[in-house]
């Protein structure tokens, strides 16, 4: 079985890698990746539509919705961790995968910072640029988190593996106490072996 690290850098990577260089696993995910990145954008695109500022609790639950309905379809068993009412927070979504051998989670947040009072800004794309409120903080690597499992899954590497997704609601202005708003996430980071964050954020002039 190949390793999850290495899996996921050909996920994220795979436009930039040579195709002589892929071993013959490597290279049918890299093929079903390419084959479903129309499904990926329009997965990215439900999800930017939804306006999701830390403090538009109705929004990042929506968001956490439909990343929980992707989850579930994957296998994972999934979490909606509510915070007190007096932190004014949606709370988070984990997906949790038992196995064996080394323990990995995978980060990402659900919130962006635009509240409702910045109106709202849905997808657009052309040629290879999206843009939206969201769409580089970070609900696209939110995306590639499922589509890395989905790759993995479709080689048959993901059974055995445990994992936890973490996708935060309050990253971009965490709810206070932190030792509430972040201890789910800190358990979860002692827990695993190793932590990957997928957010990338790129700011482009328009």
């Amino acid at each position: 079985m190949m390793r999850l690290l290495t899996i996921l850098a050909v996920v994220i990577s795979c436009q930039a890698i040579a195709a002589e260089s892929l071993t013959a696993d490597e290279q049918r995910m890299a093929d079903w990746i390419d084959a479903h990145t129309a499904d990926a954008i329009a997965l990215l695109k439900e999800t930017v539509d939804i306006p999701s500022g830390t403090l538009n609790q109705k929004g990042v639950r929506g968001v956490g919705d439909v990343m929980r309905r992707e989850l579930d379809a994957i296998g994972l068993e999934t979490e909606w961790i509510e915070m007190p009412v007096e932190m004014n927070r949606a709370g988070h979504l984990f997906g949790r995968k038992d196995g064996s051998g080394k323990k990995f989670l995978l980060i990402g947040h659900l919130d962006t910072v635009f509240e409702i009072e910045d109106g709202s800004r849905p997808f657009t794309s052309d040629d290879d640029i999206a843009r939206g409120h969201g769409v580089s903080d970070m609900k696209s690597g939110n995306i590639v988190i499922v589509y890395a499992l989905r790759a993995l899954r479709e080689i048959g590497a993901l059974d055995g593996i445990p994992i936890s997704v973490a996708y935060i609601g309050d990253e971009e202005d965490f709810g206070s106490p932190v030792a509430v708003s972040r201890k789910d996430l800190i358990e979860a980071g002692k827990w695993a072996d190793i932590a990957l964050g997928f957010e990338e954020a790129v700011f482009l002039d328009d």
